[in-house]
């Protein structure tokens, strides 16, 4: 990246990352860059200056002492506002002739400088004749033109042709004014001039051997957007020049590369013959700005550039990292330090204690600090490894997943050595000891690895030979009449054969305990729930007639938290308006199927159901009629989340957030539901298991979706059309988005039966009646109807 950049000085870079020129760029971030920053032999080339006077000047300064009679006291919370007022104005000259013509002739540079941007504009001239100079300021001035910016004045050199400011005045209606003759300084292009022939030396530096310089008029272009990345523009401080004129730079949509760097072109199969090469030499030239990830190369056979997608760049020589003598040596000792820690305790040991001694005066070495002896360390009693374990975003949220995730584990002490010292040479290893946890057996399902083992695969054949041996001695059931069934269970049992079968919710969820009441713990009889089975109808899901079994949570006492962080209303709402303001984002909307379904419990959950109430085939599939209760029921243990469960929304979301970290996803420390990425242009709202996500190029998307398909299944709506109960219409081209929710009014009139007025009524109730030429108005009576129950409160309430 640092020869991506155009080798650019240090500080400078790490002052344009901060600034957030870099937004997008992969793995360059401030950290990065301090830690990693090469020591190239092209930035000096190109950024090496005279060392300045009075820099740690050794002359004594005279003291002065402030005049504290004036102050009032300390100023706390102050506000700097600084007002620029917009100038307007350009300044331009010329540079001195390359040393090297270029192959199209070019012999100097047309430098450009907008000082309200702060942006550099290169042009490459052929001479210094009136008609090049207008050419070439044309072309400067139209990209000018096209990026928003019209100048109003512009200010050239005193060496300068009647015809040029003739033409600057009649052609763009602008203002000429001429610095003073020998006054360099006073022209801005002077500067801009020196600091694009630092970066573009730089640039030249870093070229491969054998790059022709007669090229060097083609790195022009890529070399002024490298430029104008580092510079801050004079108007809108927090963006870079590059910013000011042409919008945020896209790196995944226009890649950057080392400029004049080897490079392998692809050619197109029907371009080449059977047995020829499948790519040709070159040098990289530029990227293109008009296609999508698209690089222009120079073609040494052929002398011309060319149009490639698929291109290998060979530069190892610059990006290779070297590793320092002192990374080494810090390796090296943490290894002996590891070695040390899971050899022995015993301090005895005069080998050992002598090799520690080594260690830590060699830490004294490399890092400078002194360490103290083991001896007169105060130990923690448990090792704190959270920060080496994974590290911590300050905007991320920490949740009890994430500090589960960094516990550390418990490892029994390694037993103690005899007190005396043994040779080096004959000293046995100690084994280090480690607590066997208890496995929990939990029922798993048959799609489970585990329950295809050979003897759980008898144990089905077995299973199934009895099944169809109990169907053949079963005689059917005689035909009973509408009347003698259980009203409840007849329209039960209708509409799960016409609706999804619940079958696999229960195989997924569920496990029927083998014992009765009694068997329960005793603390979690009280907690013991019911179940119900659910039907609705959602049309906008692909499933639409729903069976869903529902657990009553009102009877469960859960000792935990319970409380799901999801996006408010407000929150996508903002989101919504993030995507019509950001150039080149789009929405589209996902899905979790069975998302409380997949998430294990950590304590089970007791439910308690009729007979009448399960399916036939259910019972048939269980023998559930082996495990019936003197009462008619049966108990049910769930091991996996469920529907109405009180805590199944807070374990999934903690799973999902767990499984999502991983993918370099993170949810916001402040703000509940909104979902970011490390450095991927995608943000998303997580309500519940929806999912509205904001994307700026079709390949983020694709990650966050395939992320969630290791684990879930996903279904996608790339029109964004629906989510949260909101219709969308999105127009991109006018950055706009229409918001409605249509149906909303006539399904809440017929829900709460409220009937159509015959008259027009703009007040729910109707106001009081105005008496005209009466000199006072009184207040109506106070109404005697009679107060609400219940029932008539929760449905005002709705």
């Amino acid at each position: 990246m640092h020869a991506v950049c155009g080798y650019p000085v240090k500080t400078t870079w790490l002052k344009a990352i901060k600034a957030g020129n870099y937004v997008g760029w992969p793995l360059l971030t401030v950290k990065n860059v301090t830690k990693y920053y090469p020591e190239t032999t092209e930035t000096p080339k190109g950024h090496l200056n005279q060392t300045r006077k009075n820099v740690r000047s050794t002359k004594p300064k005279p003291f002065k002492t402030a005049n504290t009679s004036q102050l009032e006291g300390k100023k706390v919370q102050d506000v700097h506002t600084q007002v620029y007022e917009v100038r307007e104005t350009v300044f331009t000259d010329q540079t001195g002739q390359f040393p090297t013509q270029s192959r199209s002739g070019n012999k100097y540079i047309m430098v450009m400088v907008d000082i309200d941007s702060s942006g550099i504009l290169v042009e490459p001239l052929k001479s210094r004749k009136d008609a090049e100079l207008h050419r070439a300021y044309t072309s400067l001035m139209t990209r000018l033109n096209r990026a928003g910016i019209f100048p109003k004045k512009h200010v050239l050199d005193n060496e300068i042709s009647q015809a040029r400011k003739d033409y600057v005045r009649d052609q763009y209606k602008m203002t000429v004014e001429l610095v003073p003759p020998g006054c360099h300084r006073r022209n801005a292009a002077e500067v801009a001039i020196r600091n694009f022939k630092a970066h573009f030396l730089s640039i030249l530096a870093g070229t491969a051997d054998d790059f022709p310089l007669q090229l060097w008029d083609k790195l022009l272009p890529q070399a002024e957007i490298t430029v104008n990345l580092l510079r801050q523009s004079n108007a809108t401080p927090n963006i870079s020049a590059y910013a000011h004129m042409n919008g945020p730079f896209d790196y995944n949509k226009m890649p950057l590369a080392p400029l004049g760097c080897n490079v392998q072109v692809h050619e197109k199969a029907d371009k080449r013959g059977t047995w020829a090469f499948h790519s040709v030499d070159g040098w990289y030239v530029q990227t293109s700005p008009e296609h999508y990830r698209t690089h222009k190369c120079y073609i040494k056979s052929t002398k011309s550039e060319r149009l490639s997608d698929t291109v290998q760049f060979q530069h190892k020589r610059i990006t290779n990292p070297t590793v320092s003598p002192k990374d080494k040596l810090m390796n090296a000792i943490a290894a002996c330090q590891q070695a040390l820690n899971n050899a022995t305790n015993d301090k005895s040991n005069n080998e050992i204690n002598m090799l520690q001694a080594i260690l830590n005066k060699a830490k004294e070495q490399v890092t400078g600090e002194r360490v103290l002896p083991e001896d007169k360390q105060s130990l923690p009693r448990v090792q704190n490894n959270k920060e080496s374990l994974q590290p911590q975003n300050e905007d991320r949220r920490t949740t009890r997943s994430m500090t589960a995730s960094l516990t550390p584990e418990v490892v029994a002490s390694p037993p103690t050595i005899s007190q005396s010292p043994p040779r080096v040479q004959r000293t046995p290893q100690p084994k280090v000891l480690k607590k066997r946890r208890k496995r929990i057996r939990v029922p798993l399902p048959e799609s489970a690895p585990a329950a295809n083992t050979r003897s759980k695969v008898r144990e089905k054949k077995r299973i199934l030979e009895q099944k169809r041996e109990l169907l053949r001695k079963t005689p059917e059931p005689k035909p009973q009449r509408a009347s003698t069934l259980h009203q409840p269970t007849r329209n039960l049992r209708r509409a799960v054969r016409k609706l999804q079968k619940v079958e696999n919710q229960v195989h997924k969820a569920l496990a029927v305990m083998d014992k009765k009441y009694e068997d329960i713990p005793k603390e979690r009889r009280k907690d013991v729930t019911y179940g119900q089975f659910v039907c609705t109808v959602r049309p906008e899901k692909k499933e639409q007639n729903r069976t869903r079994f529902v657990v009553g949570g009102n009877k469960i006492n859960y000792p935990g938290e319970v409380a799901t962080p999801t996006a408010e209303m407000l929150v996508a709402k903002l989101l919504f308006n993030s995507v019509v303001s950001t150039p080149g984002a789009k929405f589209m909307t996902m899905d979790l199927s069975n998302f409380y379904l997949m998430t294990p419990l950590k304590r089970p959950e007791y439910i308690r159901m009729k007979m009448s109430d399960i399916p036939e085939e259910i019972i048939l599939e269980y023998k559930l009629r082996d495990k019936v209760s003197k009462e008619g029921s049966i108990y049910i243990m769930a091991i996996r989340g469920m529907y109405g469960l009180p805590q199944s929304g807070l374990l999934a979301n903690e799973l999902l957030e767990k499984r999502l970290n991983k993918n370099g996803y993170y949810q916001s420390k402040y703000i509940p539901g909104l979902w970011k990425h490390e450095w991927r242009p995608i943000q998303f709202t997580l309500v519940v298991d929806d999912f509205g996500v904001k994307y700026v190029g079709e390949e983020h998307a694709q990650h966050l979706k395939k992320a969630l398909e290791k684990d879930y299944t996903v279904t996608t709506e790339w029109d964004g059309r629906r989510y949260i109960g909101i219709t969308l219409d999105w127009d991109y081209e006018r950055r706009r988005v229409h918001l409605s929710m249509p149906g909303y009014v006539s399904k809440a009139l017929k829900q709460f039966q409220h009937e159509r007025p015959k008259v027009k009524q703009d007040a729910p109730y109707p106001s009081a009646r105005i008496i005209y030429g009466a000199k006072k108005q009184y207040a109506t009576e106070k109404s005697k109807a009679p107060l609400l129950n219940a029932k008539e409160k929760k449905f005002i309430q709705k």
